[in-house]
């Protein structure tokens, strides 16, 4: 399933130096069109102080893995005054690992809790979607950008530029009925991968089991 994924991911978007995707929704025939990123998201600041009570923070995975959580119990360890609220479905970035595809959307989970400034915010406005986006970020393609408006050597040098970031030339449909179908498909496919997962786990699991029992 993994494998199917990763092949709609390269057919139902355009490659590069193409206006069509191979596999499309049919009621949908006009082009995709080169956009900035800055013209289909808009940065968002929710600055607060920081908590003076131990806390929860959000950090992002590398490889576009999505979101963890870091419980903060001593927030005095923390040189900065100010933290930023995250709410669900906002896009955000590790400027420090950035070049390291460290890019997710924000779940249910997340909402509420806060970033530091490392971590830069970011909604979709009306000319797109945000689940098509959580895919379109996902793709090799954008990671190759991330790494290019990263300079610097390895690690935590190599900064991304929040100004370059909204500059990246993205391809994307000028429907967001159509970046909704495509948001909409994906997010099932993920459903469907997990609980096969969870079901292939299980099988594993009772097999462990039956073989400890069957050989005491």
């Amino acid at each position: 399933m993994k494998k199917l994924k990763k092949s709609l991911l390269q057919k139902m978007f355009p490659k590069n130096d193409q206006k069509f995707p191979e596999i499309r929704f049919p009621e949908f025939t006009y082009a995709w069109e080169q956009r900035k990123l800055g013209e289909v998201i808009n940065p968002i600041v929710r600055e607060i102080p920081k908590p003076t009570k131990p806390y929860i923070r959000i950090s992002v995975r590398s490889h576009a893995k999505g979101t963890f959580h870091q419980f903060v119990d001593d927030p005095d360890k923390v040189a900065m005054e100010n933290v930023y609220v995250v709410k669900e479905d906002d896009l955000i970035v590790n400027i420090t690992f950035a070049w390291e595809h460290a890019i997710a959307i924000a779940t249910k989970e997340d909402d509420g809790l806060v970033v530091s400034h490392r971590f830069p915010t970011y909604r979709a406005n009306d000319k797109s979607d945000i689940h098509f986006l959580k895919y379109l970020v996902s793709k090799k393609e954008f990671r190759t950008q991330l790494e290019l408006i990263s300079p610097g050597g390895a690690g935590r040098n190599r900064v991304m530029s929040k100004k370059d970031f909204l500059e990246i030339k993205i391809n994307t449909s000028s429907f967001v009925e159509e970046q909704q179908k495509i948001g909409t498909f994906f997010t099932a496919l993920d459903r469907y991968i997990t609980i096969h997962q969870r079901k292939l786990e299980n099988v594993k699991k009772l097999k462990k089991s039956l073989l400890q029992q069957m050989f005491v």
